[in-house]
């Protein structure tokens, strides 16, 4: 296995591009041989939705033949995911980030700005994959 490099997926529980996403985050831990991190990310502090538990069971049963390690974080307002994010690639030593496209609108965009945009200003030297948002 390398150590140097170090794959993390981001899936946030409101983004329905969950499977491309580990996709993704496998075919790159695979390439590299290096260790995968799932980060869940959820604004529900309780209890889960039943298509998210279930995912995660899908997910977690991969974990022993893909070298994962599975990351959980609840959040209260998705202007914080960027800096969430951060500090678990951080804490985890990520080299390589796979994330979703975010499927905003244009006044949304405006309003809030773009979340890709305000992840890169602050990534340093981590690489950042983004996934397509299925549609």
């Amino acid at each position: 296995m390398n150590m140097e490099e170090k794959i993390m997926v981001c899936h946030i529980s409101e983004n329905q591009n969950g499977d491309p996403l580990l996709k993704r985050g496998v075919e790159l831990s695979n390439m590299f041989d290096s260790p995968l991190y799932i980060l869940y990310l959820s604004s529900q502090s309780k209890d889960l939705q039943e298509k998210e538990v279930k995912e995660r069971l899908e997910w977690e049963e991969s974990d022993q033949t893909n070298h994962m390690s599975s990351i959980y974080q609840t959040y209260k307002d998705q202007d914080t995911l960027p800096q969430i994010i951060l500090e678990k690639a951080r804490e985890n030593q990520i080299t390589q980030l796979v994330i979703s496209e975010c499927s905003k609108s244009r006044w949304e965009l405006l309003k809030k700005g773009d979340f890709i945009n305000r992840l890169v200003c602050k990534m340093g030297d981590i690489d950042l994959h983004i996934v397509p948002a299925s549609k």
